[in-house]
C-alpha cells in the first residue's frame, strides 16, 4: 500500500489533536508528518517536508488557509478544514482538493484522503502517459454548489456549458460550477464519449435521446430534458463522423 504524507494546520489544540489522532488511528495510508498552529508555520512546515496534502483550517493566525494554500505548489493537495461552508466556493476557486466541514466526520476525511491519493496518482499517470501520447481520460471532476464542493462521476454528467467565468455542469437535473475552460476539459474527456457540439458546449453521447437534422443546422435533445441544443456548422462535419 503506498504511503502518503500529510501535514495538519489547525490552531485549535483539542482540534488538532483530534483530526492527527483520526488520521494515526483510521488511515493507515497517510504519514502525519508535522502538525502547525498557524498560517506561516504551516508554509515552512510545507516548504520543508513537501508532503502529499495538508490539512489546512481557514481561519488561522498569521496567515489564513487560503492564503498558505496560494503560496505553496500544486503538488500538495490542499484539503480545508472549517466551521463555515461559506468559503467552499473560495477554495473552489483556488483548486482545493476537498472542503470538510467541523465537526470532521470519519466517513469524509477518508473521502477527502481518497480523492487526494487519487489526485496524486493521476499527476504521475498523466506525466507518464502525456510523454506517451496515451493519456487516460478523466473519471471524476471537481465542481462547486451552493458553497458546497462535490466530486462527480464524468460518465453521469449530461453537457457542459460555458458561461462566463464558469462553466455549467448538468449532473442528474442538477448545476453545478466548473472552473476549467471547455478547451482544456475537453482534451481530457473521453472522445468516444463527449462530443462538442458548440464552442460553448460539449454533450455526452449516452444522453441523447434524438437529433433532428433541419436545412442549415442540426438540434439535439438529451433524456429527460427538453433544452435544444445546437450543433454548430463548425462542428457539424465533426460530429457526423463520430
Amino acid at each position: 500500500m503506498p504511503i502518503y504524507t500529510a501535514i495538519i494546520a489547525e490552531d485549535e489544540t483539542n482540534l488538532r489533536e483530534y483530526l492527527s489522532d483520526m488520521i494515526k488511528s483510521d488511515c493507515p495510508q497517510i504519514k502525519l508528518v508535522a502538525t502547525a498552529k498557524n498560517g506561516p508555520e504551516a508554509l515552512d512546515l510545507i516548504n520543508k517536508h513537501s508532503p502529499d496534502m495538508a490539512f489546512l483550517d481557514i481561519k488561522m493566525p498569521g496567515l489564513s488557509g487560503m492564503e498558505v494554500a496560494e503560496k505553496i505548489d500544486d503538488s500538495c493537495k490542499i484539503i480545508f478544514t472549517t466551521a463555515y461552508d461559506k468559503y467552499a466556493i473560495e477554495a473552489f476557486d483556488i483548486n482545493a482538493t476537498d472542503y470538510l466541514l467541523k465537526p470532521i466526520q470519519l466517513d469524509r476525511l477518508k473521502q477527502a484522503i481518497t480523492i487526494a491519493t487519487n489526485k496524486t496518482n493521476k499527476s504521475t499517470i498523466t506525466i507518464a502517459s502525456t510523454t506517451l501520447h496515451n493519456q487516460e481520460s478523466l473519471q471524476w471532476l471537481k465542481v462547486a454548489k451552493n458553497h458546497q464542493i462535490k466530486m462527480l462521476k464524468i460518465s453521469e454528467i449530461d453537457y457542459f456549458q460555458a458561461d462566463n467565468k464558469y462553466n455549467s455542469v448538468m449532473h442528474q437535473g442538477q448545476i453545478y460550477l466548473l472552473r476549467m475552460p471547455l478547451k482544456e476539459l475537453m482534451l481530457q474527456l473521453d472522445k468516444t464519449k463527449f462530443y462538442q457540439i458548440h464552442r460553448k458546449t460539449i454533450i455526452n453521447i449516452e444522453k441523447i435521446d434524438k437529433i433532428i437534422k433541419k436545412t442549415f443546422n442540426m438540434e439535439l435533445y438529451l433524456k429527460n430534458n427538453n433544452q435544444a441544443f445546437i450543433v454548430s456548422r463548425t462542428y457539424q462535419y465533426q460530429f457526423k463522423q463520430q
